[in-house]
């Protein structure tokens, strides 16, 4: 504050028209008195002299409350968070359970307790998990898995843990009971169930309750599980859905049309070949995004795939999950996690790296590996990146050498030397004559005994 008598002839106007007025002065003094006690401000003496004057003339001896304890450091409050995922370190790592319900429970331990929503879908088959997993991530939630009719005991045990503050239950009553809805009601305040009449309705509904907005779509068939598994990490990475097809139609359906209109997204990935997601349902993308928006990412097989989404979607050094190709339940709850930790998820053999995988990760060189599920899921060859054998060119057998029979030299038949003399009346029959004759027309002679009249190839026709 400008207060001294030096200050107060800036300009030509009159000092009181700008200072500021007497009760203002002593609020500011009053106030900073307070501020240096309670936060512990040193004050010298021309300031505590100056300070003091002012309180008994200007404020006119008016007291001040000085504060009863001082504060010497503050420590500020953290905020209410909860759900906090824990990213795998480098290295090496397998999650396994007793079971499948038990492995997605070991997954979802990464998140602290207090995760905004859980996922719950039936640990037997695996459509509405497909597009669950990914609605889970968008949200920073985990996945679980529960059987039909009753919820696993280490399910239970994991939702009272993570106390989520949304369970979202896929599928009908036909998928997951009233009975399940019910105990798993007792472990949010909010529970819903996302189900429509058949998977792809009940995939939609998922999506459109998930996401407000996407730039981006993966589209998958829902008639099988490995291309959609691969895409929920890449999904992940930019928070997309995976949105399942009925991949053998000639066209994109109305209602998956008009989810990708509502999310507003400007362009679609194909998780597939067109033996899975049809050239009809690209060609309806490609008239609803534009050519430039569409891409489909295939190989020859689900192996091959896997490499063309992931290396699409992650550079060199991104940390990998891998799982089983050839069943779906540890990558379900896998791809929730993987797609909120930065991982992209591979699938493999039991028993070996499938060449494809192995030839993308000695090239990308991850900076972790997490395997999904025990030994009898993914070998010790598969932990180790053992790739497998080339496969070998099939042995063509060739049909067995048929030797011809030997030749032999007829013996000549029985009657005269060979000879221009020899006549019909030198046989007795017609059949002795024509052996005589065949014989040795046959070794060079002719009929040199002329028995052939006709020359119709039939010799002595008088003969019985």
């Amino acid at each position: 504050m400008v207060l001294s008598a030096s200050n107060q002839a800036k300009s030509a106007h009159d000092p009181s028209g700008w200072l500021p007025s007497a009760a203002a002065q002593c609020d500011y003094l009053r106030d900073w008195v307070i501020v240096k006690t309670r936060w512990g401000l040193s004050v010298d003496s021309a300031e505590k002299n100056a300070i003091i004057r002012v309180l008994d003339s200007t404020c006119a001896g008016a007291s001040t409350r000085i504060p009863e304890s001082r504060i010497s450091a503050v420590t500020p409050t953290p905020p209410v968070t909860g759900g906090v995922l824990t990213r795998f370190p480098s290295g090496v790592h397998r999650v396994a359970g007793a079971d499948r319900y038990e492995t997605a429970v070991k997954l979802s331990r990464s998140f602290s307790p207090g995760v905004p929503v859980v996922y719950v879908a039936v640990g037997l088959n695996f459509p509405d998990a497909l597009s669950a997993g990914p609605a889970a991530a968008a949200q920073n939630g985990a996945l679980l898995l529960v059987r039909h009719d009753r919820v696993p005991e280490v399910v239970a045990a994991e939702l009272q843990r993570l106390k989520p503050r949304r369970i979202v239950v896929t599928g009908s009553e036909g998928v997951i009971s009233n009975a399940v809805y019910k105990q798993l009601a007792q472990y949010a305040p909010e529970i819903r169930r996302d189900a429509g009449a058949d998977r792809y309705e009940t995939s939609r509904i998922i999506i459109e309750r998930a996401f407000s907005s996407s730039p981006t779509v993966f589209i998958a068939t829902g008639q099988n599980f490995p291309d959609a598994l691969s895409a929920a990490g890449a999904a992940g990475a930019v928070s997309a859905p995976v949105m399942l097809v009925r991949g053998e139609a000639s066209q994109l359906d109305a209602a998956t049309a008009t989810l990708i209109g509502r999310l507003g997204a400007s362009s679609a990935r194909i998780a597939g070949s067109a033996a899975v997601v049809s050239r009809g349902i690209e060609q309806s993308l490609v008239a609803q995004l534009g050519s430039g928006n569409v891409q489909r990412h295939a190989g020859s097989d689900r192996y091959e795939t896997s490499v063309a989404i992931n290396k699409a979607a992650f550079g060199p050094g991104t940390p990998v999950f891998i799982a089983t190709g050839t069943s779906f339940a540890d990558a379900l709850a896998g791809g929730t996690i993987a797609a909120q930790s930065g991982h992209a998820l591979y699938i493999s053999r039991q028993e070996c790296v499938p060449i494809p995988i192995s030839t993308q990760l000695t090239a990308s060189k991850p900076s972790g590996r997490v395997l999904l599920g025990s030994t009898g899921a993914l070998s010790a060859n598969v932990e180790a990146l053992r790739a497998c054998a080339a496969p070998q060119p099939p042995v063509v057998t060739p049909p067995p050498v048929v030797k011809p029979p030997p030749v032999t030299t007829p013996q000549p038949p029985a009657g005269p030397a060979p000879s221009s003399k020899v006549n019909c009346s030198d046989f007795a029959t017609q059949r002795a004559a024509q052996s005589w004759f065949e014989y040795y027309r046959n070794a060079g002679y002719g009929d040199i005994a002329g028995l052939d009249r006709d020359k119709d190839g039939i010799a002595c026709e008088t003969l019985p």
